[in-house]
């Protein structure tokens, strides 16, 4: 497999996906085209002269006939080397043109393996690279679009959808041009070895032509409905998989089997219409070449009255030839539909916004970047490579306006608040006030309809001696964005939980598989800080144990303290100063929150150079905070 890697990477000539995105959005198949073209040329050449070598094969086998007969009635080497040949020239000259059909053969076998290897690493590239550009436009989505796919579709587009036009280009786009130039070629041979005849077999090849081209057409609206009920039954999957404890607690598991059956079931007859009409299409083809071969006959009954062994052998061969030609393409037909069917489907999912491009349209943003200077951000990200635990962030929202997309009102309007750097602020609200959606315009995962949010920097007072340094710049832009996620650590109000050990969860070092990772305390440490410590001891393997696919093998309050923890692992880092909490404790009870409280708030994250931001619905422990925000009474005020 490394190999095969390597040998991948090194003939495709992809570009990064920033650069390759608008050419996807335009078209997947012509940009695969686009990237694999020398790769194309290359497998032409091999496939032309395996079936010229083929047909030469053909001709050359017609005239070991012909040097028997007594008076050929076509072209014979025989006549053109001897006048009179004797039985020992004539069986010397077969003998000599067996051996050469033989090593011919030979050389259309090895040409053939060199096609299908060079298929094998067209398709592992094509898919791979797709694949890599579906996850690469995942992780950069913008909020709404994420909202309006399901994870069913994605798995499909990334698996299913990409091995499609994987196979297409691999053996049907050189193939399929081959197959006409082929028999193009073999027709004009039958023309000139067989006579008139020969048009009589050509008006049944070509009559193949629309009978495919309605085959194509079929397959691409059957395949079409074939996976959007892929998509359904793997969306359903997936949901009940992610709510099986809630299934088995609340009694679903018959309803969710029946509707995964039914889901089933309505695909399996889909597929049996696919299936139907590519059988059908197959078995018409694998017939027409005995179909040409009668024509040929009948032909020859009507043009020429008798026919000897050799155009009887040739028509045959020819024939055969034509067949082999011919066999294959209701399945080039059936992938050309499938691997359209899979392109589209790819561009729709290209064609959603990225959070990029839900920047661009932001004019207040615009505006304020346009006041920025521009050194401001070389030199944030100059004294952040020598200094970074130097530095301290907070936020400023001025005019805030969110509004989402299908709603009657907006969530925030006009809303300002500032969080100071170094501080803990505590956010609290109603269900519904927005708390979640605040953090997440924080992040820069919600785009604010109008107004600025302001990322404030400056230096922690420890560090005041190296020279005053502050400045505001616009949260939301691609660069500010990049530039702060390298400080802050987020702990959603769902955790995050991988199918791996607790050990590898902590640091998430499972994601890089080149990485070691031998310091064990500060996993250890990041656990008692969590109040997970002394959990993990009950844990069969302790820090090895397999946490399970989501993390089924933990309770919702352990999912909400590992996520912990890992924040906790991160901060370790003095550079990361920037801590978002969204909800963290609600799913502990009140001895937990009041440890979690005294770890975190009154020991870690206590050190006046960490920015602290906790969104919140109870009440506890708010004595903590350097700064309590009221949603509900700031939409109120209209402050």
């Amino acid at each position: 497999m490394p190999a095969i890697r390597k040998n991948a990477e090194s003939e495709g000539a992809y570009e990064a996906f920033e650069e390759a995105l608008p050419r996807l959005r335009k078209g997947v198949l012509r940009s695969v085209l686009r990237y694999e073209k020398k790769q194309f040329r290359v497998m032409f050449g091999i496939h032309m002269v395996d079936v010229h070598v083929s047909i030469l094969s053909a001709l050359l086998a017609v005239q070991i006939l012909r040097t028997f007969e007594p008076s050929p009635s076509g072209f014979a080497i025989s006549a053109l080397l001897f006048e009179a040949p004797t039985a020992t020239q004539k069986f010397l000259l077969a003998a000599a043109l067996a051996l050469t059909v033989f090593l011919l053969n030979v050389f259309a076998a090895c040409l053939h393996a060199q096609k299908i290897e060079r298929e094998m690493l067209l398709v592992y590239r094509i898919q791979t690279k797709l694949a890599s550009y579906v996850q690469r436009f995942v992780f950069a989505m913008s909020r709404q679009a994420r909202v309006r796919v399901p994870a069913g579709d994605i798995t499909n587009l990334a698996q299913n959808d990409a091995r499609r036009i994987s196979e297409f280009f691999a053996h049907a786009m050189v193939d399929f041009p081959i197959l006409f130039l082929s028999v193009a070629v073999v027709v004009i041979l039958m023309r000139v070895m067989l006579g008139p005849a020969a048009y009589l077999g050509l008006a049944i090849v070509l009559l193949q032509i629309p009978i495919s081209s309605a085959f194509s057409w079929l397959g691409g609206k059957l395949h079409g409905e074939l996976m959007r009920r892929s998509d359904a039954r793997v969306s359903l999957v997936s949901e009940w998989v992610q709510a099986a404890r809630l299934v088995r607690y609340f009694g679903w598991g018959e309803r969710f089997a029946a509707d995964i059956r039914a889901r089933s079931a309505s695909e399996f007859r889909q597929d049996l219409k696919v299936k139907g009409q590519y059988s059908f299409a197959f078995s018409l083809s694998t017939s027409w070449s005995f179909v040409v071969c009668l024509g040929l006959f009948a032909g020859f009954l009507w043009f020429q009255g008798n026919v000897g062994a050799s155009e009887i052998f040739a028509a045959i061969w020819l024939s055969s030839i034509l067949g082999h030609q011919l066999n294959p393409l209701p399945w080039f037909v059936a992938i050309l539909a499938e691997s359209r069917v899979g392109a589209r489907r790819l561009e729709g999912l290209f064609r959603l916004r990225t959070q990029v491009e839900e920047f661009e349209p932001l004019e207040d943003v615009a505006r304020a970047a346009a006041q920025v200077p521009s050194q401001t951000l070389k030199a944030l990200a100059s004294w952040a490579c020598s200094r970074p635990s130097s530095l301290r962030f907070g936020y400023a929202l001025e005019g805030v306006t969110v509004k989402f997309e299908d709603a009657v009102s907006p969530l925030f309007e006009n809303l300002s608040l500032v969080f100071p750097a170094g501080a803990l602020t505590a956010v609290t609200g109603s269900v519904g006030a927005g708390k979640s959606v605040l953090l997440q315009l924080l992040l820069g995962d919600v785009v604010p309809t109008k107004g600025v949010v302001w990322l404030l920097v400056d230096v922690a007072p420890q560090h005041a001696y190296e020279g005053l340094f502050s400045a505001r710049v616009p949260l939301h832009t691609p660069e500010v964005l990049e530039f702060v996620r390298g400080f802050e650590t987020y702990v959603p109000q769902e955790a995050f939980v991988a199918s791996a050990s607790l050990r590898e969860n902590v640091p998430l070092i499972y994601l890089d598989s080149s990485a070691e990772f031998e310091d064990e305390a500060a996993v250890v440490k990041s656990l008692e800080a969590a109040s997970l410590e002394i959990d993990a001891r009950t844990f069969p393997d302790g820090l090895a144990t397999e946490l399970g696919e989501r993390g089924v093998n933990l309770s919702g309050g352990q999912k909400q303290r590992l996520s912990l923890a890992r924040s906790v692992f991160r901060s370790q880092d003095p550079g990361v100063n920037i801590i978002l909490l969204d909800d963290p404790l609600s799913a502990v009870d009140k001895d937990t929150e009041r440890l979690l409280a005294w770890s975190l708030f009154d020991g870690v994250w206590n050190d006046g150079s960490r920015t602290v931001i906790w969104a919140t619905h109870r009440l506890e422990f708010l004595d903590r905070a350097t700064l309590v925000v009221d949603l509900d009474a700031v939409k109120r005020s209209g402050k």
